[in-house]
């Protein structure tokens, strides 16, 4: 009775202590499945644990049995320790505490090695995802005549499975030599090292199974001459075709002679022959790899550059022009041909009448002081679209009233939880117009919207998500929810939307509580099973959590659909840094760290290659929709994500088409390909290289 206790007592401690280690991560975890139920993505959610799942186990659990089993070897390979004469009663003690209590230390060991390995290995998830569904790009590298495809996605999960094999070889011998130090197998006695016969074989295997490893890192170390930085191009130069490429394959050779070396050493035993070999390998790789290569490009190359280097400065201008898309650019000439006429300004009205005259910076300053009505409203996001209007094509400006919790006078936890939910509605007026006053000409304003536009209407005015950081909220609770201001009595609503997690019962309540840090989720009797919290009601944020593999616009824009509800769209990227021959180019980007810790990199510095405007999202400002909706299926990328993620993509063609006639031409992706272009549009190399 009383060992039932003691493990009962146990038991309740081990439960308490993983709650308070790793409760606060796996309410996270919870919440995020509940989510991406409310987004209809629990897939994605569950293709992404599973890919993070199956790396950790294989390469954590992986890597912890291959450095065990290297020590379970070393102990049994060492031979009995026998105290000396000369030791002290003290150190011999010791030596037989540590042989008793050593095999539990090196389990512990082992198991912490794995779970990082765990862990790093988890974090290529989308590496291993895109190695598994690889596509192929139909465009082949000049030098070794692989397909894009290999490059992009097979070389870098090859590159992670080297880096993982690497590791644990080289773990497992340092932990093999402290095992066998311990054992005093290997130490040193009057300033020789003596090592036992028996540890000079396993030893010389793990040595010939690294040398095996580094030869297989110099083949794909091949593959890498095609992304070096040389100065004047990214990519393979004249050394790295002629020397470098040529340099890896003797280097690949001496590591496999090295490794057949150390493998006859297992039964030869000598510490002479793999010592020479291990000499032979280092001076070849200073020698072949790193000075021959170096005085080549000094005394043959520089001499010469032009000459020498113009195909593969060819290679380097073709290839960045394909990767950023400027190949598709159509260059047209527009000469000059006589005066302007006024008939040549009736022809062209349809433009002129459209010029924007206002700008966004001090219209929304405008917006602000006019139509924000309370302290709380922001309308200091413009945004520039067309619509119909009356008949004809025009361009407008607009913004949404969104609400700015942070300028609200009171801190009451129900009004900033409960009541203050959202924003409402939308101010527009057209790009060149004025009032007599200076004032713009708004043809949406106030509260409730009024329209002075017969083709425009706001069926549904109120904002829960918008570009805005805006923290979570609770709607459908009994507090009314406040909707806008009027003279006698404030507007209030229920929400009405699909949008939001169920609050639910008692233990989902205080699993939100502890997700949210917000104790008055669980006790508050403003809050129903019915209720629903709103998370991730930015824009960017709720989109990048949807598609973590994706880049977006800084920026999303509100258009107005036909049936009067407000969306937000926004332009996606794919990219990736493993284009050859391309020349990489530094962004600044918002992205998820991890799917489960929830948490923006802001301005998030990162290197690109290759990119493809390849998605249009769109987001309901009520209820949070998302649609992903693929605007180039001809790109690699978004092909193997679309196999990795069914269900997540639809095609354009089923976007609605009041929808559609808001698409523009990204802002960032002119903006890159403008930076790139003003050095790539020349494609003579001789032009190139004279800058």
């Amino acid at each position: 009775m009383g060992r039932a206790k003691i493990v009962t007592r146990t038991a309740l401690i081990l439960v308490v202590v993983a709650l308070v280690l790793f409760g606060g991560p796996l309410v996270n975890v919870y919440v995020d499945l509940l989510w991406f139920g409310e987004v209809g993505q629990q897939r994605v959610w569950w293709t992404i644990l599973g890919a993070q799942a199956q790396l950790a186990a294989i390469f954590g659990l992986g890597m912890a049995l291959i450095v065990y089993l290297n020590v379970f070897l070393a102990r049994r390979a060492s031979p009995p320790l026998t105290p000396r004469l000369n030791d002290f009663p003290l150190r011999v003690r010791v030596g037989q505490l540590a042989q008793r209590g050593i095999a539990w230390l090196l389990i512990a060991g082992c198991a912490v090695i794995g779970a990082l390995a765990a862990l790093w290995a988890a974090s290529y998830w989308e590496t291993y995802l895109l190695f598994r569904h690889a596509q192929r790009f139909e465009v082949a590298d000049p030098i070794f005549r692989r397909d894009v495809g290999f490059y992009v996605f097979t070389l870098p999960f090859w590159r992670l499975v080297y880096q993982w094999l690497l590791a644990s070889l080289m773990l497992s011998t340092l932990a093999a030599i402290g095992v066998y130090v311990l054992d005093r197998a290997v130490e040193v006695m009057q300033g020789y090292m003596r090592v036992a016969v028996g540890v000079r074989g396993h030893l010389s295997a793990l040595l010939g199974l690294i040398a095996l490893t580094l030869a297989w890192g110099f083949y794909l170390d091949r593959y890498d001459l095609l992304f070096n930085d040389n100065g004047i191009l990214f990519g393979a130069n004249w050394t790295d075709v002629n020397v470098r490429r040529g340099a890896l394959v003797l280097l690949m050779i001496a590591a496999l002679v090295t490794a057949g070396a150390f493998f006859y050493n297992v039964y030869y035993r000598d510490l002479r022959l793999p010592a020479w070999t291990a000499a032979f390998m280092a001076v070849a790789w200073f020698t072949v790899g790193t000075l021959y290569p170096a005085l080549q490009q000094r005394f043959v190359v520089q001499p010469n550059e032009l000459q020498l280097e113009r195909p593969y400065l060819q290679n380097h201008l073709a290839a960045t022009r394909q990767a950023f898309g400027l190949d598709r650019m159509l260059v047209r000439d527009y000469p000059m041909r006589g005066q302007l006429s006024p008939a040549a300004l009736q022809k062209e009205a349809a433009t002129l009448t459209n010029v924007r005259l206002w700008d966004w910076r001090a219209l929304g300053q405008a917006y602000q002081a006019l139509q924000s009505l309370r302290g709380y409203y922001d309308l200091t996001e413009v945004d520039v679209d067309r619509y119909q209007i009356n008949g004809r094509y025009r361009q407008v400006m607009l913004a949404a009233r969104r609400m700015d919790t942070s300028r609200l006078p009171d801190t009451q936890w129900v009004n900033r939880r409960l009541t203050y939910t959202h924003g409402n509605g939308v101010v527009m007026s057209p790009v060149n117009e004025v009032e007599e006053n200076g004032q713009p000409i708004f043809w949406l304003r106030n509260l409730p919207v009024q329209s002075d536009v017969k083709d425009l209407k706001i069926t549904r005015p109120e904002i829960y998500y918008s570009d805005l950081g805006s923290p979570p909220v609770i709607a459908l609770s009994k507090a009314a929810e406040f909707d806008y201001p009027r003279e006698q009595a404030e507007a209030t609503s229920h929400y009405e939307g699909r949008g939001g997690i169920p609050v639910g019962g008692l233990w989902r309540r205080l699993l939100l509580a502890i997700f949210l840090g917000d104790t008055n989720v669980a006790i508050s009797d403003q809050i129903e099973p019915r209720s629903r919290l709103l998370l991730r009601r930015q824009i960017d944020e709720r989109l990048a959590h949807v598609a973590p593999f994706l880049r977006f616009e800084h920026d999303p824009y509100l258009a107005i659909a036909q049936d009067g509800r407000l969306y937000y769209m926004l332009d996606a990227y794919t990219v990736t840094d493993r284009y050859p021959y391309s020349a990489p180019y530094r962004y600044f980007y918002s992205r998820l760290r991890t799917l489960m810790d929830g948490g923006l990199v802001e301005d998030a510095p990162g290197w690109l290659n290759y990119i493809r405007n390849a998605v249009k999202a769109t987001v309901d400002a009520y209820d949070g929709t998302v649609r992903l909706y693929v605007a180039d299926p001809t790109d690699p990328l978004i092909q193997a994500y679309q196999a990795i993620f069914p269900g997540l993509f639809h095609s354009l063609a089923e976007m609605p088409g009041d929808l559609r006639t808001h698409i523009r031409y990204p802002e960032d992706l002119l903006n890159i390909q403008a930076r790139v272009f003003r050095a790539y549009h020349v494609t003579n190399p001789d032009t190139f290289y004279k800058n």
